[in-house]
């Protein structure tokens, strides 16, 4: 199983979904940082609530949608790579069109 040529021959498509579990990730990331600096815990233990209760349940609706897409757009990284490997791709254009 030779990975990086396997990756250097997909098509495009691949090269998306790869950057979708990027962006998911940095999105994940920057939610969190925002909740746990805005909405979270301080050093001494007491809540001290900065942003207001609008503002941190979007942190966690962007922390949510990072999470979703980033291991959706992985999983089906990964069923593209084993299907590319195995050879079989009857399934894989209807399950690609279903995810996007």
């Amino acid at each position: 199983l030779d990975v990086a040529e396997t990756l250097s021959s997909q098509s495009v498509r691949l090269q998306s979904w790869i950057w979708l579990v990027l962006l998911g990730l940095i999105q994940m990331g920057s939610a969190a940082r925002l909740f746990d600096n805005h909405c979270g815990m301080t050093n001494s233990g007491l809540v001290e609530e900065k942003g207001s209760i609008t503002f941190c349940r979007r942190c966690q609706l962007g922390i949510a949608l990072g999470a979703v897409s980033a291991i959706a757009a992985m999983g089906l990284v990964a069923v593209k790579i084993w299907v590319r490997v195995k050879r079989r791709m009857g399934w894989l254009f209807t399950a690609e069109m279903v995810v996007s």
